[in-house]
């Protein structure tokens, strides 16, 4: 039996965040830092202090198997321009560590102390609707 295809939206019509949807978090040369897989991350952004991280925030409806650990493809990524009533809140355990400054689809993560780490963790709101919150995501702070 084959996987069921990527789920897309049909042309024209918005994308949709839920709880499933995963973040793939690319920085300014178009590289792929990380990205989440279901209760999970693959990759971490490393910090510097001295300059920070700039990322960009894609997200995607493909759906994966438990056991396919593959990024989402980039044709299934979109980010939240197209969603102008949905926000990101960057939540940080650790706020002494690094900091985020940013939108809904770039932003910057400061270290604020070297050789340190934190996580991070992305949550996804339609006003004050929680509509995906992903993982703690590591972060090495250099």
């Amino acid at each position: 039996m084959s996987p069921a295809p990527p789920e897309q939206p049909p042309v024209g019509v918005a994308p949709r965040i839920t709880a499933t949807t995963e973040v793939v978090l690319v920085d300014s040369t178009d590289r792929v830092v990380a990205y989440s897989h279901r209760d999970h991350w693959h990759g971490f952004p490393v910090v510097p202090v001295t300059s920070g991280l700039r990322l960009r925030m894609a997200f995607s409806n493909e759906v994966r198997d438990s056991d396919d650990h593959d990024m989402p493809s980039r044709q299934s990524w979109f980010t939240l321009d197209q969603l102008a009533d949905h926000n990101v809140r960057m939540v940080i355990a650790d706020t002494t560590a690094a900091r985020w400054s940013g939108d809904a689809v770039w932003g910057r993560f400061t270290g604020l102390r070297a050789n340190g780490a934190t996580t991070a963790s992305i949550v996804v709101r339609r006003a004050t609707t929680t509509l995906n919150e992903r993982p703690p995501l590591n972060l090495v702070i250099r």
